[in-house]
């Protein structure tokens, strides 16, 4: 363990993945990869993560929610071209709209929407796989960084590569229950933020610690705990 961050239990998982990886910079500690649970990673960290620090943010994206990317059959936002330069997109039927509204969404976070002509999707003879909607097609985007960055991971974690790199996650949760089950993570002793934060780091050091201990015993760490039902399974 190289680092230890804690926040209130108010503190949305997401906004902590920035001030680690600046802690982690501090003291020449990042990853070339960062590995991290859904609850970790947006577009924004995706982009940011590699401009500002040259790491490589690894983990499952949010899922498109749009009826048409659930659908699979239908027009996403996915299956449009964008043409950043001249600020135009073009549907998957060939209609070009220059409908391209940069705002600030609700969140406080920039956006791009992109507005197609009630008249020119009124007249496409696919429009039930497009939108439901009375006027024309509507699709948000976001700036080009985040955009891409998020199409690359979404496109990167249906590969083999990704899920043999992911599956290293398991070590992480075995790093996390040891600190529950040993070591009394759950529940802190103290009151107050600061005294909590002196408990985690006692913590994080106190594995570290174990685990030179057996590794110099010569208790080399073994494979994923296996299930007593599935031992059944396991050849005698």
């Amino acid at each position: 363990m190289t680092h230890v961050h804690t926040t209130n239990s108010t503190v949305q998982d997401v906004t902590s993945t920035a001030p680690i990886q600046a802690a982690l910079a501090q003291r020449n500690l990042l990853p070339e990869k960062h590995i991290v649970d859904a609850g970790y990673i947006d577009a924004e960290l995706l982009a940011s993560s590699v401009t500002e620090h040259g790491v490589n943010l690894i983990g499952p994206t949010r899922e498109n929610r749009s009826w048409q990317a659930r659908a699979s059959t239908g027009y996403a936002a996915s299956h449009f071209q964008i043409d950043w330069d001249h600020c135009q997109v073009t549907c998957p039927q060939g209609a070009t709209t220059r409908g391209w509204y940069p705002t600030v969404n609700r969140f406080g976070t920039l956006e791009i929407i992109i507005q197609f002509d009630r008249e020119v999707c009124a007249m496409c003879a696919v429009r039930s796989l497009c939108t439901k909607a009375k006027g024309g097609r509507r699709v948000v985007i976001q700036p080009l960084e985040k955009h891409e960055a998020l199409r690359l991971a979404r496109e990167y974690a249906t590969s083999q590569e990704w899920q043999a790199l992911y599956h290293q996650r398991a070590g992480i949760e075995g790093t996390l229950s040891q600190g529950t089950r040993a070591l009394g993570l759950r529940r802190t002793r103290y009151r107050g933020l600061r005294k909590t934060a002196l408990q985690h780091a006692a913590t994080g050091a106190a594995i570290n610690v174990l685990r030179a201990v057996r590794w110099l015993d010569g208790d080399k760490p073994g494979r994923t705990r296996v299930s007593r039902f599935s031992q059944l399974a396991l050849p005698a």
